[in-house]
């Protein structure tokens, strides 16, 4: 026999002395709330009434919002939501901050998120994305089809053309890997900043725009090690799926995009029950598309 986390969400609210807000949900996976004697299914962007008696599926998700706090579930089978955390009080600079914005701005979608990417040809890197900090000296290199059935690909240290790390032509694929390329370039060094582009063959990149990246100091990776630290050690209370949005933020934070996107997508993969991860995956690629437009 299942057992479920039931609690009553006037508690919650009482505690925030609001018994009147309106909690608005962000991620809801085997969740219910009850009319009468019957369980319906809580969805996304519901609105929970104070007073609502809810159950969540011991292997399900609940994550909702309220003032400028993220509640969830946690996995012991306790009676009151567990606040994550009052972020913008305590650490307003911190990835936190991103994770609360992040849930808000999904949660409650800007009316212009029509994506606004040009089509033009030159500018159809991924990853690394623009101005983006490698953990280690390898990464691999990823572009978007748009279409197209061949590109070209260009590596430097510097943003001019004669002198290549790596100069590959006519490649079929949207990725090269470290691996296949990684003899020829060597490691990426700290200190020093690199450039790349792709261009479907037979055109030119005529503005000559590439996509900048580096790789992490010590300073950075001490940093970064004592962030996915202090997220690890809360794991056990909160569910896998807002665990995993964190994580993936924690690496959009330090601006290690490449990582934050294979974090985002792995776990869409291990959750396509979850509306949440999915949709963040795909509005992150969307930022991340725009912000590698040249800026005008």
């Amino acid at each position: 026999m299942k057992k479920y986390i039931v609690f009553v969400a006037t508690l919650l609210l009482c505690i925030k002395g609001r018994c009147d807000t309106k909690l608005k949900v962000a991620e809801a996976v085997n969740a219910f709330y009850k009319v009468g004697s019957d369980w319906k299914p809580i969805s996304v962007r519901q609105l929970l009434e104070p007073g609502m008696t809810i159950k969540v599926d011991p292997q399900g998700s609940l994550v909702f919002l309220n003032d400028n706090k993220v509640f969830c579930i946690p996995k012991s089978e306790a009676v009151v939501i567990k606040a994550v955390k009052d972020v913008y009080a305590k650490e307003p600079d911190s990835y936190w901050k991103q994770f609360v914005s992040a849930f808000y701005d999904w949660v409650n979608p800007p009316k212009d998120i029509g994506s606004t990417v040009t089509r033009r040809g030159g500018f159809l890197m991924l990853f690394p994305a623009n101005n983006e900090v490698l953990p280690g000296g390898n990464c691999n290199f990823i572009w978007r089809r748009d279409g197209r059935s061949a590109f070209d690909v260009f590596i430097t240290e510097e943003s001019r053309q004669d002198d290549w790390l790596l100069k590959k032509e006519g490649t079929k694929d949207t990725a090269l890997t470290y691996g296949a390329i990684g003899a020829q370039l060597g490691k990426f060094a700290e200190g020093k900043t690199y450039y790349w582009t792709v261009n479907p063959t037979g055109d030119q990149n005529q503005e000559g725009y590439f996509t900048r990246f580096s790789v992490a100091g010590a300073a950075t990776k001490k940093e970064l090690k004592e962030a996915l630290e202090s997220l690890e050690s809360s794991r056990a209370d909160i569910d896998e799926h807002t665990f995993q949005v964190l994580t993936a933020l924690c690496y959009e934070h330090f601006k290690m995009y490449s990582m934050a996107y294979n974090v985002y997508d792995s776990a869409a993969k291990r959750f396509p029950e979850s509306k949440m991860i999915a949709d963040m995956r795909n509005e992150f690629v969307r930022k991340i598309i725009i912000a590698n437009q040249p800026q005008k």
